[in-house]
């Protein structure tokens, strides 16, 4: 533990002369239009659908160098059948009404752009984009077709979507405003255009079809609706009272119009105290099995079960490619420069 603080000090001194020193350069600086060296607040410009397929054929050109002294893993494909997705696969009957339903029902959606995590990351993370659960669910396809015929081939669709304001509100878990929903979507960078005044949008999608039984079926596993979840009063819960904990703060303390002096620390003490045992009381006696949302608050995926494989999507799209493997420009990756040593890893490694 002496080490950890020890660390922790010299490293929070390290950030102070580090800040300092960018204070110092930046006084010297002040005309540079490109910001210096140091932590930034940033605001992200909103990118059409047509600008970030440019940008990314643009990149289809280049390569990342791969030299290395080092023997290095090969690299991992977003749908690697990890041991954690092969047992997923055979627990989920290797069925794809129930691999759907999983990861529509139990994969929490993030707006992020791009392939970040893959199937396994976003399996035990429990939440992903639209990359990462059609990864997931392509995954699990992919590794259930080894036992259940009627699974053939499975693909990636990217795409344009238009998604009405409410349901695209709800799905992101912000307000209607237009503003809003545009800032969230940029600050993702996530590729968006004609945003209209209800909050409706067009949105660069990636969605899955699989054909099944010799039909081609469609499946968006990422969009779903959530539903809010209110959460306890806190206060009844503990049997919070001001004047009380008050009483108990300020007993032998002396008050003043602008001071306080000598407050009582163990009454204040002993009083919270007893509020969290009142809390913990309560929890275990009237919620011991609840989810930690159904007692802070928050928001929980609207379950479904699928019905029949759906040929079209519920929102009118456009298809611009299909993929077997997500293209390495649409990758997040993790390049490592050291003696010798050129590797550019994908970060589900």
């Amino acid at each position: 533990m002496d080490g950890i603080r020890l660390f922790s000090r010299r490293f929070y001194l390290f950030l102070l002369v580090l800040n300092l020193l960018f204070l110092v350069l930046r006084s010297s600086y002040v005309s540079a239009e490109i910001a210096g060296p140091g932590w930034h607040m940033e605001t992200a410009d909103s990118v059409s659908p047509a600008e970030a397929q440019a940008y990314y054929t643009s990149k289809q050109a280049e390569t990342s160098p791969q030299f290395t002294l080092l023997a290095l893993t090969a690299t991992a494909s977003a749908t690697t059948a990890s041991p954690e997705i092969i047992e997923l696969a055979r627990a989920l009957h290797h069925d794809p009404r129930l691999i759907y339903e999983y990861v529509h029902n139990h994969i929490d959606y993030i707006p992020y752009f791009g392939s970040l995590k893959g199937a396994t990351l976003t399996y035990l993370d429990g939440n992903g984009n639209d990359f990462d659960q059609a990864s997931l669910m392509i995954a699990l396809l992919r590794e259930s077709s080894n036992y259940n015929t009627a699974i053939g081939g499975v693909q990636y669709v990217y795409g344009t979507m238009t998604i009405p304001g409410a349901q695209l509100a709800n799905w992101l878990g912000v307000d209607t405003e237009p503003e809003v929903i545009s800032k969230v979507i940029s600050y993702g960078g996530i590729p968006v255009s004609n945003l209209q005044s209800d909050g409706t949008a067009d949105v660069s999608r990636v969605w899955v079809k699989a054909n099944i039984d010799g039909t081609d079926y469609l499946f968006d596993p990422a969009f779903k609706s959530y539903a809010e979840i209110a959460k306890i009063d806190i206060g009844q819960a503990m049997a919070y009272d001001r004047t009380d904990l008050l009483n108990a703060a300020t007993a032998g303390a002396t008050l003043d119009s602008d001071y306080v002096q000598n407050l009582n620390e163990g009454g204040l003490a002993s009083k919270l105290v007893e509020y969290s045992n009142n809390l913990i009381n309560t929890i275990r006696n009237q919620y011991p099995n609840s989810d930690i949302r159904e007692i802070i608050g928050g928001r929980s995926i609207v379950q479904t079960s699928m019905i029949q494989y759906q040929t079209s999507l519920p929102f009118l799209s456009a298809i611009q490619e299909l993929w077997d493997d997500i293209p390495s420009e649409y990758t997040t990756t993790l390049r490592i420069q050291h003696v010798g040593i050129d590797h550019t890893f994908n970060v589900p490694e």
